[in-house]
């Protein structure tokens, strides 16, 4: 049976190993972001989509379709040109923004044109407005850069609006 002093001895030294480990290196490698980084980090690249504030793994994965949407920085990039300029003409807009220490939502409404093959449909001129909601993650070190990314996309009410008409 161990006896209370040995037992706070050896407490007391695994305690004092513990607090020995430098603030810094703790920090880096466990606590998110300050809010302040977040905040700057996710609203650069909210309002560019410039793929230089994600990381070279970055994962953006589409929660409908359950599926990456793209995986690596220049996947992304492409990706993002592809549907924004090819399969259509369309912007993001912000409607509402929350952000976390290390995290970020963001609720928009995609609008605009369907000038390019989508899901196999090709181009219908057909006007889109659909929601979209994407929640984001950044690196626990800096740069601090978006490591991933869920997309939540209503593909039900967009599909609507690209379907041949009967």
């Amino acid at each position: 049976m161990f006896g209370l002093r040995k037992m706070s001895s050896t407490l007391a030294l695994l305690l004092a190993a513990v607090l020995s480990i430098s603030a810094r290196s703790f920090a880096n490698t466990d606590a998110a972001p300050s809010l302040e980084i977040t905040k700057s980090v996710f609203m650069a690249y909210a309002e560019s989509h410039d793929v230089k504030y994600v990381t070279d793994d970055v994962i953006f994965f589409n929660a409908a379709l359950q599926e990456p949407f793209a995986i690596g920085r220049d996947d992304l990039g492409q990706a993002l040109y592809w549907f924004y300029h090819v399969a259509f003409d369309a912007i993001a807009i912000p409607k509402s923004i929350i952000i976390g220490q290390g995290k970020a939502v963001y609720e928009g409404t995609i609008v605009g044109i369907h000038i390019g093959e989508f899901a196999g449909i090709p181009a219908t001129g057909n006007h889109v407005e659909f929601p979209i909601i994407i929640s984001y993650e950044l690196e626990r070190t800096p740069p601090y850069h978006i490591r991933r990314a869920t997309i939540y996309i209503m593909l039900n009410i967009l599909m609507q609006q690209i379907a041949p008409s009967n």
